[in-house]
Formats: C-alpha cells, sequence, structure tokens
C-alpha cells in the first residue's frame, strides 16, 4: 500500500516541489536534448519471457511514452542469457530491460544510467522459492541441510530467484552449491518445476510466481524455503548518453501506475507490473553481496567481459 500511495504522489497534478522537480520538466529537458540532436528512435531491449507475446504487450506503455518524449521507442527481442547485455556493449541499443543480476554485472563493467525499478504485485522486488514434492519418496527435507549430496535444479546462473539467492541460502546451510549438490541447469523455471514434479531432481530453486503457475494435475509442491526479497528489473540507458534522457524517461515512466485509469490500460497487458519508480544504484546492493559472497567461495556467477 505505501508504494502505490508513493506512486500516486508521482503524479501530474503533483505541485512543483523544491525538493523534487517536476517530472514534466524533466520531460520537456530530454525531449529538447532529442529534438536538437535529432533522435528520431530509441531502441529498447528486452529478454522477454513469454516471447512475442510479452513483447506485444509492452507495446502501448511504449506508444505512450513515445508520444511524451517526442521521440519513437522501439523494443527489439534478445535471448535471455548474455545477448541483451552484449547488445548494450555493441551500442546496439540505446538502452534496456535489466533483471538484477545481469544490470548488477554489467554495470560493473559498462557505464549506464539506471532510470526505473519496476514496481511488481505492489513491491520494488520479488521472491524465489526452493521446492520439492510435498509427498517425497525418496528422502524426506525437513531443511536445506538435508539437500546435499542430491539432484538439485536451477536455472541459468544469471537468475537470482533459480541461482543466485538460493545458491547463497544453501552456502549458508552448509551445502556448497557445487560440490555438494548434483546440480543441474535447466532452461528456465518452468522446466525445474517439471524436473521436481517429475522426480528428476529432489529439489529446485524457482521464481515464487512460477509456482502458483504450475501444473495443477502433477504432484503437489512443497516450499523448503523462500529467499530473501530480489529486486525487480532495473530499466536502464547507455552511460554515453546524457543523464536529462535517462531522467526524462525515468519521470515519464514513474507517471504511469495503476492508480490511475491511464495507468491500468497501459500496464494491464503487462502481468504483475503496477508500475516504475525512479530508484538508486544501492537499491541492487543485496544482489551485489550475494554476487561477491559467492565469488569469494569458488563457486561460478555470470562474468561480462569489460
Amino acid at each position: 500500500m505505501r508504494l502505490l500511495l508513493a506512486l500516486a504522489c508521482t503524479s501530474a497534478q503533483e505541485p512543483e516541489s523544491p525538493r523534487r522537480p517536476d517530472p514534466r520538466l524533466r520531460v520537456d529537458a530530454a525531449r529538447a536534448w532529442l529534438d536538437e540532436e535529432g533522435v528520431e528512435v530509441l531502441r529498447l531491449g528486452m529478454a522477454p519471457y513469454g516471447g512475442e507475446a510479452e513483447l506485444s504487450a509492452w507495446e502501448p506503455l511504449m506508444a505512450a511514452l513515445s508520444d511524451q518524449l517526442d521521440v519513437r521507442i522501439e523494443l527489439v527481442a534478445y535471448g535471455p542469457h548474455g545477448e541483451l547485455e552484449e547488445a548494450l556493449i555493441r551500442r546496439e541499443i540505446d538502452g534496456a530491460q535489466l533483471r538484477p543480476l545481469p544490470y548488477v554485472e554489467l554495470s560493473r563493467h559498462q557505464a549506464l544510467h539506471l532510470v526505473a525499478a519496476e514496481v511488481y504485485s505492489g513491491a520494488l522486488s520479488y521472491d524465489g522459492y526452493i521446492v520439492t514434492l510435498r509427498d517425497q519418496a525418496v528422502r524426506d527435507v525437513g531443511g536445506l541441510e538435508d539437500l546435499a549430496q542430491t539432484p538439485f535444479g536451477f536455472v541459468h546462473p544469471d537468475s537470482c530467484s533459480g541461482y543466485l539467492f538460493p545458491a547463497a541460502m544453501l552456502l549458508a546451510a552448509g551445502v556448497h552449491p557445487q560440490d555438494d549438490l548434483d546440480a543441474r541447469f535447466y532452461s528456465d523455471h518452468r522446466d525445474v518445476l517439471r524436473a521436481v514434479q517429475d522426480g528428476e531432481v529432489l529439489a529446485g530453486a524457482v521464481w515464487s510466481d512460477a509456482v502458483k503457475d504450475a501444473d495443477p494435475d502433477g504432484p503437489s509442491l512443497r516450499v523448503v524455503a523462500k529467499t530473501p526479497p530480489i529486486p525487480s528489473s532495473a530499466w536502464v540507458l547507455r552511460g554515453d548518453l546524457p543523464e536529462e534522457v535517462a531522467r526524462g524517461l525515468g519521470a515519464a515512466m514513474s507517471r504511469v501506475a495503476t492508480n490511475t485509469p491511464e495507468g491500468r490500460a497501459l500496464l494491464g497487458p503487462l502481468t504483475g507490473v503496477h508500475g516504475f519508480l525512479v530508484v538508486g544504484d544501492s537499491h541492487f546492493d543485496t544482489v551485489r553481496r550475494l554476487q561477491d559472497r559467492l565469488v569469494q567461495a569458488e563457486i561460478s556467477v555470470p562474468v561480462t567481459a569489460p
């Protein structure tokens, strides 16, 4: 509720405050620079989890942002593991929606403007679960320590909910994610759930929403552990673009929220996305700390070349 109230305070009706520049002024400054430089298109990359259907669901919002900035915002789809970041490095795109770990890793080597973070289901974070079967015939799992020396399903190592946060939790419980598990990696969260339900692995790490969408006709799942809150996705622009463009885009995005009829119309096709907030880079410090902890334990984590 507090976040939704904060979103309401960013609306166009808010009086200008000396402590917080009017978002309209930031949008105007970005529009002026883009016009002066003759920029007609901003290309933003995504790695849509839901494929072309998800990409299309973002189009109404991008059209509204295009109107605010008076420049066409074009979405470009990339593969989920590294392709998007490489496109930013090669300057094929002007910005992107980055999941938290790719954002943290890329920002270590590449100048980026953090435009805004997504408000997902009313919060700036989401959860990950470690799950097993409710009726487990192979081994009773009372805690994470019981998973040692068993087959375990992860998503790709650049996934926070499917790898980084669960791996750090296992390590804290005395289970080394590489040395003490038969770790198996799957293409996405749904495949990890399928592997758990089919008995390929004893347990697996997944995004919490994937559990809600699990096959209702499959074996019942039980949550063994829940991760700490994971920061939501970041929207960024390349660091070589002027800061006023990033601020203008962030101001335009922060004016769109599900607490207004216009915002609900634009965000309705986007499952779970309730709006955007401008945040500082420290919003992602938890991800950095866990990444560093795994590196210190000599556990593989994604590396992006500078």
